[in-house]
Order: C-alpha cells, then structure tokens, then sequence
C-alpha cells in the first residue's frame, strides 16, 4: 500500500487493509484467522421468546454469542420444528452457564461436555 492511500485511510477513518474501497484481501484473511473462535451449543429451543430473553442477558454481560438456525423457520413454514440454537466462544461457555443458572435458566442449558 502506498503512503499517500495509507494516509488517507487514517484521515477518513476506513479499516487498515482498505484502500480508496479496494479490500486488501490478504490482510482480510490474516485477520480471520486470528478471529476464529470454536463455539460450543449452550441452549436448543424452539421458543423464540426465551432465545430473546438468554440473547439479552448474554449480550449485557458482554458474552460473545451466536444464536443459528433461525431462518430454518423459512424452511418449515414457520411452525417452529426446528429448534434455535445459541452458541458461545469455547473459552467464556463457564461464564455464560453461570450466568444463564443465576437467572434461574439452568433448566434449558444443554449438558455441558466440556
């Protein structure tokens, strides 16, 4: 990257790796690799209402998450057979089980096998 693009990434506040709207794909890739996060289930349900509920007590306690599965309901005709999961990041599951019993959750938790 040259100097002139360099500085204006930093002038017009654009990530590191992007120049004048070209993404410098190496650098996109360096990045995900050291993003990469295993994820393990806490939660299978099919209430959309109790995946809202967990959702925002993780979300508050700043525990990194990922509810799937939730446009399956496209698939089935949206009658709820396929259960939503939530996944969190392999190193704060203990974090998120202890928060979810402390809620008085600890029924929905999945067996932990970690």
């Amino acid at each position: 990257m040259d100097v002139a693009a360099e500085g204006n990434n930093v002038k017009h506040g654009r990530p590191e790796g992007e120049t004048d709207g070209v993404f410098d794909a190496a650098h996109a890739a360096r990045r995900a690799a050291t993003e990469l996060k295993t994820l393990r289930e806490i939660v299978r349900t099919n209430d959309a209402v109790l995946i809202s509920a967990l959702e925002a007590l993780l979300k508050a306690a700043r525990i990194g998450h990922l509810v799937v599965d939730q446009n399956m309901s496209v698939l089935e005709g949206s009658i709820g057979i396929f259960p939503r999961r939530i996944l969190v990041d392999d190193d704060e599951v203990a974090a998120a089980r202890r928060l979810l019993i402390e809620a008085g959750y600890a029924h929905e938790l999945r067996p932990d096998k970690g």
